[in-house]
């Protein structure tokens, strides 16, 4: 039963990380299908959009090389079951995705 549970856990967190990862392409690519994209919007105050920006690609950065750290997945499988911690990275990979998506500002200028 136990083993069952992890492996649904893992192809939701598979399936969500894998989702954040599309998402983003498709956002970054710019594809007009989506509700919107990297250059949809109106630009606000640029202080305001440096600061958002830098703070989710810290954040990125963060998750991807903290995580992955031999002695931060020690610690964290002391927290979760140690066959949950890949699926737990990936799932939170693509959470950062989705937020960089959704919490993108954009900056005025032309391209």
């Amino acid at each position: 039963m136990i083993r069952s549970l992890f492996l649904f856990y893992g192809f939701v967190c598979y399936a969500f990380g894998m989702g954040g990862l599309v998402f983003f392409i498709l956002y970054v690519g710019g594809w007009d299908f989506l509700p919107f994209h990297i250059d949809s919007g109106e630009a606000g105050p640029l202080a305001v959009a440096l600061l958002v920006n830098t703070g989710l690609m810290i954040l990125l950065g963060l998750q991807h090389s903290v995580m992955a750290r031999p002695w931060f997945k020690e610690a964290w499988i002391k927290v979760i079951p140690p066959a949950a911690e890949r699926s737990t990275y990936v799932l939170l990979s693509g959470v950062v995705f989705f937020l960089i998506c959704f919490c993108w500002q954009p900056i005025s200028g032309t391209r």
